[in-house]
């Protein structure tokens, strides 16, 4: 387990392949941070986001406070593309659980844009991501969720390997929960240090 921060710490991560860079975000991503969360089709399984203010100013506050929490409470990455710097999505752990100042679980998730699925961005962008949490970070275990009707997302996580169970979320939803733990990630990919 790493030792938890408690100064921001930028993050930036380039995918094993290249082809991606998982970076903390900075204030001229507001834009595409907007665009993606406004995209009926990315958010179709998000119903929380219907609920906020999507406006640039509100992305804007929003891109501070993640920079100011950047690896103390939580992380916040953009996913670029490298061969054009495009925005194809977000990648984040909330919740970095310290425990004695130490980084035991992360909960996980991933948005990639509608046009962009379906490419193998969103494995690439998700096993970087476990890589640098198993590897860099020292997380014990992570965990990720998704609403049971969101099949791509399950599908995405079936092919990195993960099992879930179905919890209830809300009243009239529920929600796959996947957990994985570091020996486990290991095992199928061997130890990685980023």
């Amino acid at each position: 387990m790493a030792e938890q921060e408690t100064e921001p710490q930028l993050v930036s991560i380039v995918s094993p392949s290249g082809r991606l860079l998982l970076r903390s975000p900075d204030s001229a991503d507001a834009v595409a941070i907007l665009g993606n969360v406004t995209n009926p089709e990315n958010v179709a399984y998000l119903p929380h986001l219907s609920h906020q203010n999507h406006t640039l100013a509100h992305y804007s506050e929003l891109i501070q406070q993640w920079r100011n929490s950047s690896l103390v409470t939580d992380l916040f990455l953009v996913i670029v593309r490298r061969d054009d710097d495009k925005i194809i999505g977000d990648c984040k752990f909330e919740s970095l659980s310290p425990e004695g100042g130490d980084w035991e679980v992360g909960d996980c998730s991933i948005m990639i844009d509608s046009t962009e699925q379906g490419k193998g961005y969103g494995q690439e962008a998700l096993r970087t991501l476990f890589d640098y949490a198993f590897g860099t970070l020292g997380l014990d275990s992570l965990t990720m969720s998704t609403a049971e009707e969101n099949l791509p997302m399950r599908g995405l996580a079936e092919k990195m390997g993960l099992r879930g169970r179905i919890e209830p979320k809300a009243a009239s939803r529920r929600h796959i929960v996947y957990r994985l733990a570091e020996e486990n990630w290991c095992i199928k990919h061997g130890r990685v240090e980023i």
